[in-house]
């Protein structure tokens, strides 16, 4: 069906979107971190809440132009089955994890300049075990149980129930999507609290 073999691009999706962002995205966000750069922030004013709404905004805004880019080749590949609204439902999922890479690379960077090696890790643990590149039939149940407390997991429930679409989403798909938001919201958090508690060392000592 026109609807499973477009499932196949965005099965392999988080993948790629997240190793993408944390190499590319992540190595900005280092740069932004550094210590002389601070510093000159600091001097002009500029209040926490907006240094990193500032920042935030710039990693949605380059991430949208990487959707968009994905989305280009889709349509490319799959032209004759894009405009669909099962592609619509894939497309809102991929905004979903979009912003759990996002919130990953923000949390990466305050944490590590090893970028490379942090997105292979993650990106290819999580594709394992949340059936990116193994179907989930062939995962032990235990790894199984194990991946659901990962955003992937959340993800791939989306996409392998569209590969069947038949006209509506279900509310299991509504929830999934829902799950990986709160995901990308907790990460982002943590994210913050961690920059805050970098600066409030600096400015004691």
């Amino acid at each position: 069906p026109a609807v499973k073999t477009i499932s196949y691009f965005f099965t392999y999706f988080p993948y790629v979107i997240l190793c993408l962002l944390i190499n590319t995205l992540g190595s900005t966000l280092i740069i932004w971190n550094k210590p002389e750069l601070k510093a000159r922030t600091a001097v002009s004013g500029t209040s926490f809440a907006t240094r990193n709404a500032g920042i935030v905004f710039g990693m949605l805004t380059f991430a949208s132009i990487v959707i968009l880019i994905f989305t280009a080749v889709c349509v490319v590949m799959y032209k004759d089955d894009f405009f669909t609204k099962a592609t619509l439902y894939f497309g809102l999922n991929a905004l979903c994890y979009m912003l759990v890479s996002i919130s990953v690379t923000f949390l990466i960077a305050q944490l590590s300049k090893k970028l490379s090696a942090w997105s292979n890790i993650i990106g290819l643990s999580t594709s394992f075990l949340c059936g990116v590149f193994v179907s989930r039939e062939l995962l032990p149940d235990k790894v199984v149980a194990l991946s659901k407390c990962l955003p992937t997991y959340w993800y791939i429930n989306v996409t392998e129930e569209l590969k069947y679409y038949k006209g509506s989403l279900s509310s299991n798909s509504w929830i999934s999507m829902g799950i990986q938001l709160l995901f990308a919201a907790a990460i982002m958090v943590i994210s913050l609290v961690v920059i805050k508690s970098r600066q409030s060392k600096q400015e004691m000592a």
